[in-house]
């Protein structure tokens, strides 16, 4: 898919359209989707191509909603090799 297709899809597609019973399993899917974006080094440094993918795959994080971003920050704590064991400031925040 090329960058321009990309961009277009994920400003267009609204979370909000997700219906309720399958919201869950979808979003975690998109999140580990589009996850790889939000890392993606390939390319030439500065390559403004991968700028505008963080740039987008953001904009559409930021239309979830708070309790959805708990996959990605499984996600990202994997991906640093970060043990999810133990206690995390934001999965003791409701306690």
């Amino acid at each position: 898919m090329s960058h321009e297709t990309f961009k277009s899809e994920m400003v267009q597609f609204d979370p909000e359209d997700i219906p309720e019973e399958s919201r869950p399993q979808v979003v975690r899917v998109l999140l580990s989707m589009l996850f790889s974006k939000l890392f993606d080094t390939k390319g030439i440094k500065g390559n403004s191509h991968l700028t505008i993918n963080k740039k987008t795959v953001l904009s559409f994080l930021s239309r979830l909603r708070p309790a959805e971003l708990q996959s990605l920050y499984v996600l990202i704590l994997d991906y640093h090799g970060i043990s999810q064991e133990g206690s995390c400031a934001w999965n003791n925040s409701s306690e």
